[in-house]
C-alpha cells in the first residue's frame, strides 16, 4: 500500500489505524476528523491532501512522518487556521507550510 485515497463517506479515521505503515507515500482524504496517532511514524508518507471538510487533526496524527514535505489543504487559509489541532500533530515533520488554496499557512 503506497497511496490511499480516504472518501468523504469516512467521518473519522480509527486511533493508530495506519501508524508505522512504511509503504505508504501519499494520503487523500476528506473526513471530518484525523484521529490520533492516524498515521504516525509512517516514515515514507511524502505527500498529504487534505479536504476542506476535515475539523481536527488530533494529537499525533502526523508524529514522525519524516519524509512528509508536502500539505496541502483545499480549503482557505481562514478554514485552516479554525481546525483543532492536537498537541504535536506535525511533530518531527519536515514540511514548513500548509498551501491552501488563498495562500500558504507556516508550520
Amino acid at each position: 500500500l503506497t497511496s490511499v485515497i480516504i472518501p468523504d463517506s469516512v467521518v473519522a479515521l480509527g486511533l493508530s489505524v495506519f501508524e508505522s505503515c512504511d509503504n505508504l507515500e501519499k494520503v487523500e482524504l476528506d473526513n471530518n476528523i484525523i484521529s490520533e496517532s492516524a498515521f504516525e511514524g509512517c516514515v515514507n508518507l511524502s505527500i498529504v491532501v487534505i479536504g476542506n471538510k476535515v475539523t481536527m487533526i488530533d494529537y499525533k496524527a502526523f508524529y514522525y512522518c519524516s519524509s512528509l514535505t508536502s500539505i496541502t489543504f483545499e480549503g482557505t487559509v481562514e478554514e485552516w487556521n479554525a481546525i483543532e489541532k492536537g498537541t504535536a500533530w506535525n511533530s518531527g515533520v519536515p514540511a514548513t507550510e500548509v498551501v491552501c488554496k488563498d495562500g500558504n499557512v507556516a508550520l
